[in-house]
């Protein structure tokens, strides 16, 4: 055992030699395919790497894509929303406007209406007071005119008080 441990000279020249040689032959025939390998790994490696990043490039640019065509649905859907509320109103504007000029409408029939009847009311009141007239005229005369020539003065007598103005207003 102490021929181990103790160095001699011949052998630590052997070993030199021997381990030179290996590098050589190393060198020569084995050092090309590992550099070959860890140049190969090496390469692998960076384009993972760029394929990476290209590939969270990307990720990022849907995102932003996501994000962009999000905003866009929430505006137009926003904007449906708003000419949803104006259709509405214009709707409503369009119903009530209606509803005034069918109002208009039954109003000014109504007037007409009463108008009308104002008017054969009147004519009637003024048939009978005729009547009532001609009925008390023949009897203070007691002579009787033919209806004709009665209705004429009875008529002629109206448009001559008529003519003279009311003396009150009947509401």
């Amino acid at each position: 055992m102490e021929k181990l441990i103790s160095p001699e000279p011949g052998l630590i020249i052997w070993t030199c030699i021997t381990f030179a040689l290996l590098l050589v032959i190393l060198r020569s025939v084995a050092w090309k395919p590992i550099l070959g390998v860890i140049e190969d790994r090496e390469r692998a490696i960076r384009e993972s790497m760029d394929a990476s990043r290209q590939a969270r490039e990307e990720a990022e640019a849907a995102l932003e894509e996501n994000r962009r065509i999000l905003a866009d649905a929430r505006r137009a859907a926003g904007d449906l929303i708003q000419r949803g509320e104006q259709d509405a109103e214009k709707v409503k504007t369009g119903i009530l406007e209606q509803a005034r000029r069918e109002q208009e409408e039954l109003t000014r029939r109504g007037r007409e209406t009463i108008e009308r009847e104002t008017r054969q009311a009147v004519r009637e009141i003024r048939n009978v007071a005729a009547e009532l007239a001609l009925a008390a005229a023949e009897k203070l005369v007691e002579s009787r005119m033919d209806d004709d020539a009665s209705r004429r003065l009875v008529d002629k007598c109206l448009d001559d008080l008529e003519a003279a103005g009311p003396r009150r207003t009947v509401s």
